[in-house]
C-alpha cells in the first residue's frame, strides 16, 4: 500500500527499516539507561547527582544552541544536492564548531565567576567535547541516503560500552567526573565509527566550507533553531535554576522525582508517530471526522494520565523508595505534583496532529516562546521559597499553558482546544463505550 501511496518500494523498505532501527535505539536507551541511571543516582547520592543533572541539562541546552537548527535543513539540500554533499557537511560542522568555541569562552568565563554553578574544570571538559560534537553533523549524511543504521549499530555499541564502565565506576567507587566525563563522550565514540565510513568515501582533503553556503543554511535553519531552542530551554532551565537557588542536594532530588515522571513520556511519541499518517489523510476527507477521532484520542491519554495521577498520589514514597533508596524519599512529595504534567504533555504531543496538519507552526512558536516565559518566571519565584516542590508546579503550569490552555488564545487553534477540552472530559470515549458496552470496552 505504502508502495503505491510512494511509488517506490525500495524506498519504502529503506525507509521502514530506518524507522525500524531509530525505535530500536529508543527503546534499548530507555530500558537500559533506566536501570543504569538509578543504579548511578544510588551511588552518587542526591547532591553529587544533582550535580551530575545540572551539568548535563547546561551540556544539553548549548547542544542545542550549537547544533543551529540545521539537521533536516542540510538533510534536505543532501537529498537534493548530492554532488555538494563535502562543501554542506564541511559548511555545517564549522558552523557548529565556530559557535561552540563561543560558547565554551563564555561559559568558561561565567564559571570563573561564579556566574554558572558548575565547577570551572567540568565548564572547560563540557566545552572541549561541544566543540569536537561539531562532527556529529556527519549524521545527517547517512540519514540523507536513508541508511541509519551504521550511525545507530555505532551508537547502540557506545552505549553499552559507556554503560558498562559506568557500573565499572560504581564497583571501583570512581568519583562523579568518571560518571559525567562518560555521559559527555558518548556520543563521540558513535562519531569515531560512523565517521570514518563517511571520510572513507570523502577524503580530508575536500573539506572546505563556504560563507555563501553558510548564509544559505542559516537563512532556511533559523526558525527551527528557535523552536528547538524554545523546548529545550523549556525542558531543561528547571534543572538549572534550581541548582542555582537550591544547591545539589535539591537539584538531586528534583532531577529523581522528573526521571520518575518522564518514564512515560514516550507513549504519547508512540501514539504520534502511529496516528499522524491515517490523521493526514483523514484531515482532508471528513474534517468533522478528524476532530472527533482526534478527541478520541485525548480521551484516552487523559484517562490514561488520570490513572497515573491516581497511582502516584497513593504509592509515591514506596515507588520513590523501591526505586532510588531512603535517601530520595522527599522526592515524593516533588512527585506527586510533577507526574499531573504528563496529562499536559500527552495534550500537546497529540495536539501536534492539528498543528502539523493545519499550518500552525508558527503559530505554536510563539505559544512555545510564552511558555518558557511563563515558566522561568514562576521559577523564579517559586524555587527561593519552595525548592523543588515549586519547580514542579512551575513545570506543570508552562507545560499545561503551552499543551492545552494557551491554544485557546490563538483562533487558528481554537478547534484544537475544545478537542481537548472534550477530552479531558472523556466525551470522547462516551460514544465508543455506547456503542461497545462498558464491559467490551474495558475488556
Amino acid at each position: 500500500m505504502l508502495a503505491r501511496l510512494f511509488g517506490d518500494r525500495q524506498a519504502v523498505k529503506s525507509a521502514a527499516r530506518n524507522g525500524m532501527w531509530l525505535m530500536l535505539e529508543k527503546l534499548v536507551r530507555m530500558v537500559g539507561g533506566l536501570f543504569v541511571g538509578l543504579a548511578v543516582a544510588r551511588y552518587l547520592a542526591p547532591a553529587q547527582f544533582g550535580l551530575m543533572n545540572t551539568i548535563l541539562s547546561v551540556y544539553g541546552l548549548a547542544a542545542i544552541l550549537c547544533s543551529l537548527g540545521l539537521e533536516s535543513v542540510l538533510v534536505r539540500f543532501l537529498v537534493r544536492y548530492p554532488i555538494r554533499t563535502p562543501r554542506l557537511i564541511a559548511t555545517a560542522i564549522q558552523m557548529r564548531a565556530f559557535v561552540a568555541v563561543l560558547i565554551g569562552v563564555f561559559a568558561t568565563g561565567f564559571a570563573a565567576f561564579g556566574w554558572v554553578p558548575i565547577p570551572v574544570p567540568f565548564v572547560l571538559g563540557m566545552s572541549c567535547v561541544l566543540f569536537a560534537s561539531s562532527g556529529l553533523t556527519i549524521r545527517q549524511w547517512f540519514e540523507s541516503k536513508v541508511n541509519i543504521s551504521i550511525v545507530v549499530g555505532s551508537e547502540l555499541v557506545a552505549f553499552f560500552g559507556m554503560s558498562s564502565l559506568k557500573v565499572l565506576g560504581i564497583y571501583y567507587r570512581l568519583p562523579l567526573s568518571w560518571f559525567v566525563g562518560l555521559a559527555l563522550v558518548e556520543a563521540l565514540i558513535a562519531l569515531l565509527s560512523y565517521g570514518g565510513a563517511y571520510f572513507k568515501q570523502f577524503p580530508f582533503y575536500r573539506f572546505s566550507g563556504s560563507a555563501k553556503v553558510a548564509r544559505l543554511l542559516w537563512r532556511r535553519s533559523w526558525p527551527l533553531f528557535l523552536s528547538a531552542a524554545a523546548v529545550t530551554i523549556f525542558m531543561r532551565i528547571d534543572q538549572v535554576m534550581i541548582q542555582f537557588f537550591s544547591g545539589n542536594q535539591v537539584a538531586g532530588i528534583y532531577a529523581a522525582a522528573t526521571r520518575i515522571s518522564e518514564i512515560a513520556y514516550f507513549i504519547p511519541v508512540v501514539i504520534l508517530s502511529s496516528v499522524l499518517p491515517g490523521f493526514t489523510k483523514l484531515r482532508r476527507s471528513n474534517y468533522s471526522g478528524y476532530l472527533r477521532k482526534l478527541t478520541l484520542i485525548f480521551s484516552g491519554v487523559s484517562l490514561m494520565g488520570y490513572g497515573f495521577c491516581v497511582t502516584v498520589f497513593f504509592f509515591s514514597e514506596q515507588i520513590v523508595h523501591a526505586l532510588y533508596g531512603a535517601a530520595y524519599l522527599e522526592a515524593a512529595d516533588i512527585l506527586v505534583v510533577h507526574i499531573w504534567a504528563f496529562i499536559a504533555v500527552g495534550l500537546g504531543t497529540i495536539g501536534q496532529v492539528f498543528i502539523l496538519n493545519d499550518d500552525c507552526a508558527s503559530t505554536a512558536l510563539v505559544k512555545e516562546c510564552i511558555a518558557v516565559a511563563i515558566n522561568i518566571g514562576l521559577n523564579l519565584v517559586l524555587i527561593p521559597s519552595y525548592g523543588g516542590l515549586g519547580a514542579a508546579v512551575a513545570t506543570f503550569v508552562s507545560y499545561l499553558f503551552t499543551g492545552f490552555v494557551g491554544n485557546w488564545f490563538f483562533p487558528k487553534l481554537r478547534p484544537l482546544f475544545w478537542a481537548q477540552v472534550r477530552g479531558v472530559c472523556l466525551l470522547g470515549i462516551l460514544p465508543v463505550i455506547k456503542s461497545t458496552g462498558i464491559r467490551r470496552f474495558f475488556v
